[in-house]
């Protein structure tokens, strides 16, 4: 835990349970080495103003700073350690302006080693215990206070760890308090509180499961040694404790576990080697015969906490392991007086699951969690649920819902079953972790590019189709999906045994757009003009001037054609009919002056002229020829693209509806599945 968690965690609990009489605040080790003293120091003492401003009625109890064998994050423990100095000292100051009780720890020291585990950063048994003595002293001082009105300073602190842990707690009446420890300075927040007037004289020390330190629950009778006490039951029942032998008297007699999994998280989905991975809270309770005892012979203490490694554990696994996930190790189980037994850990879970990426983004996955005893049957070892079915499919209390996926439910199924006809039966529990992926991100980066060069490609249709622009703008088109389609190639989930649809959509609009190019490239072709371009056969103009364009409602345009066609031939008969009119006229002209000059006197002839009227007939015969085929060429040329634009308008509308209807049925796929 880090100190920037504190102010947060302290909100979230007194907004449940209200504002503590008394906070005791063992945290900061875990900072060291990751800020310096200095920025730590004015954000411990900053946080702690805003905690007493929030909570003035609150008396704070400061643990000092532990000490450790190595710390986390530096490599100069020294140096740390140094900083750690300061900045407890700084800190005292701070708690002592402020009202409040320094809890020091001057027996924990790195230089003994059996205070602390091999990493040398927890706290071993033996160090758990002086500190819970420490908070315990501290505690007593605190009550002190408020009940005799007595000094810190009256008291003089015992010099040997010994005589502190051999030391038994005065009782004091109508006081209720909780304490919790970490592992070699994690850190830890705890609120205590008085208890109602008129309860029985009582000391409460408690520590909750996940703490690796024991705990006691007193309740009444005499005030005793919590050390002793436990060091007596822990000799009562372990002295002749076999581990390796199944906890019953009777061997017939089935050990019947009860099982509980809470999803924590979803850590990740790895569709392509098919492996799930998720941390859950595991809990597993049965009974021990051989760890039973009485209450009132040890001080009444119904409940404690002992090594997992000294008692016996089920062979409880989870079949579809592939790896040893990073699971913090939880050395301790919590045993009862009627001989239950509750073993309480987190793990993490790297399992093998059948994974459907079909429907991506879009995908709801079912992974199974198959809890079985390896090696006992039926008959030694049974499995049942600790809560009921509905219970924990519908339990999402602990879940980090903020990643990709979210959880749907988790279904649990007993199963009785065997290897073969002659082997024994075993007993399974399955539980179904079903779980959705959230689809809004690959829907913004996935779908609406896609989504948008394809209506780009639509809209396309629009430019004309006699025009070279379509073309290059639909070839960038494809370019620009192509590149597209590189990019998001990583994003996409990849199995050897299937491909997302999702990835088959990509392929369908890629081939739209290859289509959509090719028949911008024939209508170009048709309606480009030619020098020789042969006249539109009848059945071209049959079937698609006459059926298709009154099939697609293009009417107009027919209507449009024709009389262009019309008022070009009008105005080519009147520029014949000038012409002929001139050639007549100047034939008439030659004949009257041929005729006059025979019936008069002899003219001599005048070759020269003839000749000159021919060359110019000749030279107007070509001009006219020329202007008919001219126009021959533009009613041919206009007949194709008229021919072009009708074909272009039906595929258009062809291509409108095959996009339309594939991107419908896959919409509508998707929010089936989206909402199923």
């Amino acid at each position: 835990m880090l100190w920037e968690t504190l102010a947060p965690t302290l909100v979230r609990q007194a907004r449940r349970e209200g504002p503590p009489d008394a906070l005791i605040i063992q945290l900061g080790e875990n900072d060291l080495g990751r800020r310096e003293g200095p920025e730590l120091q004015r954000a411990m003492c900053a946080d702690l103003d805003y905690l007493r401003g929030l909570f003035p009625r609150t008396f704070l109890l400061w643990s000092d700073l532990l000490q450790r064998c190595c710390w986390r994050f530096a490599r100069n423990p020294e140096k740390v350690d140094g900083i750690r100095q300061r900045v407890a000292r700084a800190m005292g100051r701070y708690i002592s302006s402020a009202g409040g009780l320094l809890i020091p720890h001057p027996d924990i020291s790195f230089r003994l080693e059996a205070l602390f585990r091999p990493d040398g950063v927890h706290l071993s048994s033996w160090g758990h215990d002086i500190w819970l003595q420490d908070l315990r002293d501290g505690l007593l001082e605190w009550l002190r206070r408020r009940v005799f009105g007595l000094c810190l300073s009256s008291r003089p602190r015992p010099p040997a760890i010994s005589t502190r842990l051999q030391a038994r707690a005065p009782d004091l009446p109508g006081a209720r308090f909780a304490a919790a420890g970490p592992e070699g300075g994690e850190g830890a927040v705890a609120g205590c509180r008085p208890a109602r007037a008129g309860t029985a004289a009582a000391n409460q020390f408690e520590s909750p499961p996940s703490n690796r330190g024991p705990s006691q629950r007193v309740t009444s009778g005499p005030a005793s040694s919590s050390k002793g006490t436990f060091l007596q039951l822990s000799n009562y029942l372990l002295t002749h404790y076999k581990k390796g032998v199944r906890p019953v008297k009777d061997w017939r007699t089935t050990t019947n576990v009860a099982i509980d999994v809470m999803i924590y998280a979803i850590l990740s989905v790895d569709e392509k080697n098919q492996v799930l991975t998720t941390y859950i809270w595991y809990r597993q309770c049965w009974t021990d015969e051989f760890l039973k005892w009485d209450p009132g012979d040890f001080d009444n203490l119904t409940q404690m906490s002992i090594p997992t490694e000294s008692i016996w554990v089920p062979d409880i696994l989870i079949n579809e392991f592939v790896d040893v996930g990073k699971s913090p190790d939880i050395p301790y189980v919590y045993i009862h007086h009627t001989g239950e037994v509750q073993n309480l850990k987190p793990v993490q879970v790297v399992t093998a699951c059948s994974l459907d990426i079909y429907n991506f983004p879009f995908d709801v996955q079912n992974c199974s969690l198959t809890f079985t005893s390896w090696l006992h049957n039926i008959r030694d070892i049974n499995i049942s649920l600790w809560r009921s079915q509905e219970a924990v499919k519908n339990d999402k209390s602990v879940f980090m819902n903020q990643g990709e996926w979210e959880l749907l439910h988790v279904l649990s199924y007993f199963r009785e079953f065997r290897v073969d006809a002659a082997s024994e039966s075993y007993a399974e529990m399955k539980f179904f972790v079903v779980i959705r992926r959230r689809p809004l991100f690959y829907a913004v980066s996935l779908l609406l590019p896609s989504i948008f060069l394809m209506v780009m490609d639509i809209v396309g249709f629009y430019l004309p189709p006699d025009s070279g622009e379509r073309v290059s703008f639909k070839i960038t088109l494809l370019l620009g999906y192509s590149v597209f389609l590189i990019i998001v190639s990583d994003t996409l989930p990849a199995t050897a045994i299937g491909t997302p649809l999702i990835g088959v959509y990509f392929v369908v609009c890629m081939a739209l757009l290859v289509i959509s190019l090719t028949e911008t490239i024939l209508i170009v072709r048709l309606v480009h003009k030619q020098d020789l371009q042969p006249h539109v056969p009848d059945w071209v103009k049959r079937w698609v001037l006459e059926r298709a364009a009154v099939l697609l409602c293009i009417r107009d345009r027919n209507a449009f054609c024709p009389v262009r066609t019309q008022s070009s031939d009008m105005s080519r008969n009147v520029e014949n009919n000038d012409s002929t009119a001139k050639l007549n006229h100047f034939s008439v002209e030659s004949t009257r002056d041929y005729d006059g000059t025979a019936s008069g006197s002899v003219i001599p002839a005048q070759g020269g002229d003839s000749l000159m009227v021919e060359n110019i007939l000749k030279e107007i015969r070509a001009i006219r020829q020329f202007l008919e085929k001219r126009d021959e060429f533009r009613d041919i040329a206009r007949e194709w693209l008229q021919v072009g634009y009708v074909l272009d308008v039906l595929l258009f509308r062809a291509y409108l509806v095959s996009v339309l209807a594939y991107s419908l049925t896959l919409g509508t796929l998707w929010s089936i599945w989206q909402y199923a």
